[in-house]
């Protein structure tokens, strides 16, 4: 009796069970496609951030090195 209930039943859900397994597939996949984008994202964002704090800091070593031969000049002649 209990087989006769799986064996008619199943034919029946077959297309629901792939379906629900199918947007279960879908929605893990453009989970893991988002997750990719973020990431991405704050990579580049990361680079660019590198790069400012780059060119600020060669644009302070540029006027502490102009300070420094200022300094020296005004050292070494007397004027």
């Amino acid at each position: 009796m209990i087989w006769d209930m799986i064996t008619g039943l199943v034919p029946n859900i077959w297309p629901y069970l792939l379906a629900v397994g199918g947007l279960v597939v879908a929605f893990l996949t453009g989970r893991a496609g988002g997750a990719a984008k973020v990431k991405r994202k704050q990579a580049e964002a990361r680079v660019e951030t590198m790069k400012d704090a780059s060119e600020v800091r060669d644009a302070v070593d540029a006027k502490s090195d102009a300070a420094v031969r200022g300094d020296l000049g005004k050292w070494v002649r007397p004027d």
